[in-house]
């Protein structure tokens, strides 16, 4: 397994929200590596260019919709019925490449418009300046 050593300053500027009772996932708010993690990570990303990551260290995958609920129930987001079309119209939703820094669109999203949208692409801009240290890619 690949070790990756975070820096004092890198770690300060990321902010470790918590993990979840009786899981061991852990929630990051723009995290500045994530290569330290398992590489099964999913992130959305909002207007404000804040990226969510939460890593689930058991193996098993995590869909997006539970991230956003965990969101809501720490009021760190605004109450919403939670859907892949509600969650698209509010935020950009990311999936890690294994244990590396890049994230993909998620595999949610079809080979349509949906990747042309002006609202991917500033959304985009603003998670990669906030988040200069990761990259984000709209395919893989």
């Amino acid at each position: 397994m690949k070790q990756y050593i975070i820096t004092l300053e890198e770690f300060i500027k990321e902010e470790f929200i918590g993990g979840l009772t009786g899981t061991d996932w852990e929630l990051y708010k723009n995290p500045k590596s994530v290569k330290r993690m398992t590489g099964k990570g999913r992130a959305i990303s909002d207007k404000h260019g804040d990226l969510y990551y939460i890593d689930v260290p058991n193996g098993n995958g995590i869909l997006h919709a539970t991230l956003v609920e965990v969101l809501q129930r720490k009021e760190i987001i605004e109450q919403f019925r939670v859907s892949y079309m509600t969650m698209k119209t509010r935020f950009i939703l990311w999936e890690q490449d294994g244990q590396t820094d890049d994230f993909y669109l998620s595999s949610s999203y079809p080979d349509s418009e949906d990747f042309e949208s002006d609202f991917i692409d500033n959304l985009t801009k603003k998670v990669e300046h906030k988040n200069r240290s990761l990259k984000f890619h709209k395919k893989r």
